[in-house]
C-alpha cells in the first residue's frame, strides 16, 4: 500500500487506541498489519478491507454475517475478534495476533509433522471445531492455511469469510439447513460439494478436517487438486498411504480412512473423539458432544434431486466436473 494510504489507515488507528505496525501481508480485498493497542497494552492483528475492491455481495452479506458470527464465538482455539470499525472506504476489523503464523507455512518449510505434534494440533482443531458446530455454525472454509499458531504452539482457527448458521443450536435443534453453495478450496471441498449435490455441512467441515489431519502428517495433501476430473475420482477412492508411510501409525491412518468417505459412514466428530488415536490424546472432551450428532446425519439425495454443477471460472471456461456422473455413496 502506498505510503500515503498507510498513514490514512494509521490516523484512523490512533483515533481508537491503536498504534499502526508492521506489515503481514494481503489478500484480495483486504491488507494485514500488526498493531498495538494501548488500553490492553498488546499486539493485536488488524485486517483492513478495502471497499473499492470487494464485491457488492461480499460487503452487503458476507462480511457483515462474518463479524456477527465471529463476535459471537469465544474459545481457546480460536482467533478472537475485538472490534470493528467501518468508514467510507475501509472496514478495519481488530483481532487476535497470532504470532507463529499459519501451519502450512511450517509444513511447507519443515515437512511432514510427527504424530505428537499432529496429535497436539488436530486434538486442538477437533475441540474448536465441536465449540463452532454447537453453536449451529459452519465454518466452510478450513484448511491449513486458516490455522494459525499463537505463541506457544497452539492451533488458532480463523477466516470465517463463509461461515454461517446452519441449524439451531443442540437445545433447540430443529434441521440442519442443507447448502448447495460452493465454498472452499478443492484440495479441502469433500466429493458432494464438488458433485453440485445438496450436502450436510457439517460434515463437510469434518472432511476438510480429514484432509488437514493427512496433510499434516504425510506434509502433502491427499488428493491432486490440479485436475478436476481426477481429484473427484481420488476422492472416491480414498486416501493412499505408501512404504514411505510406514512412520504413520496404524490408528492414525484408520481414522484417516474414517473421515474421507462417503457421507453415510464419514465420522462425526463424536465419533472421531471416541477413535483410539484420539483417545489418548485428549485431556477434556466436550461434554455436548452426544447432544450433536443430529448435526451429523447424512442426506439421502434423491433420484430427482440430483445434477451436475458447472464450475464457472475467472477465464470465462466451464470446468469439465459436469461431466463427471454422480455416484452413490450409500
Amino acid at each position: 500500500m502506498a505510503s500515503s494510504q498507510a498513514k490514512v489507515v494509521s490516523t484512523i488507528l490512533e483515533k481508537h487506541g491503536y498504534q499502526l505496525g508492521r506489515y503481514l501481508g494481503k489478500g484480495a480485498y483486504a491488507i494485514v498489519w500488526e498493531a498495538y493497542f494501548k488500553k490492553w497494552r498488546t499486539n493485536v492483528a488488524v485486517k483492513v478491507l478495502l471497499k473499492e475492491r470487494a464485491e457488492a455481495e461480499f460487503l452487503s452479506k458476507f462480511l457483515p454475517r462474518e463479524i456477527q458470527i465471529w463476535k459471537s464465538l469465544k474459545h481457546p482455539n480460536l482467533i478472537n475478534f475485538y472490534q470493528s470499525i467501518e468508514t467510507t472506504n475501509r472496514v478495519y476489523i481488530m483481532l487476535e495476533l497470532a504470532p507463529r503464523g499459519e501451519v502450512m507455512d511450517i509444513i511447507r518449510m519443515k515437512g511432514a509433522c510427527d504424530e505428537k505434534t499432529t496429535g497436539k494440533w488436530f486434538e486442538q482443531l477437533c475441540q474448536g471445531m465441536a465449540y463452532i458446530h454447537s453453536k449451529g455454525v459452519v465454518h466452510r472454509d478450513l484448511k491449513l492455511e486458516n490455522l494459525l499458531l499463537d505463541h506457544n504452539d497452539n492451533i488458532k482457527i480463523s477466516d470465517f469469510g463463509f461461515c454461517k448458521y446452519a441449524a439451531a443450536d443442540i437445545n433447540n435443534f430443529k434441521q440442519v439447513q442443507l447448502s448447495e453453495t460452493y465454498c472452499g478450496s478443492y484440495a479441502y471441498v469433500p466429493p458432494e460439494v464438488l458433485q453440485g449435490i445438496p450436502y450436510n455441512p457439517f460434515l463437510s467441515d469434518v472432511w476438510s478436517m480429514g484432509v488437514i489431519l493427512y496433510t499434516m502428517r504425510t506434509g502433502k495433501l491427499p488428493f491432486d487438486d490440479s485436475n478436476l476430473r481426477r481429484l473427484l475420482k481420488q476422492m472416491i477412492k480414498g486416501p493412499i498411504f505408501t512404504q514411505k508411510h510406514k512412520a504413520i501409525s496404524i490408528e492414525c491412518k484408520d481414522l484417516i480412512h474414517c473421515i474421507l468417505r462417503g457421507v453415510s459412514t464419514r465420522y462425526s466428530l463424536h465419533a472421531i473423539f471416541d477413535h483410539p488415536w484420539m483417545t489418548h490424546l485428549v485431556k477434556n472432551r466436550p461434554d455436548y458432544l452426544q447432544d450433536m450428532e443430529v448435526f451429523y446425519q447424512p442426506f439421502n439425495i434423491t433420484k430427482s434431486s440430483q445434477r451436475l454443477m458447472t464450475v464457472q471460472h475467472s477465464n470465462g471456461h466451464e470446468s469439465f466436473v459436469k461431466d463427471i456422473p454422480i455416484k452413490s455413496w450409500g
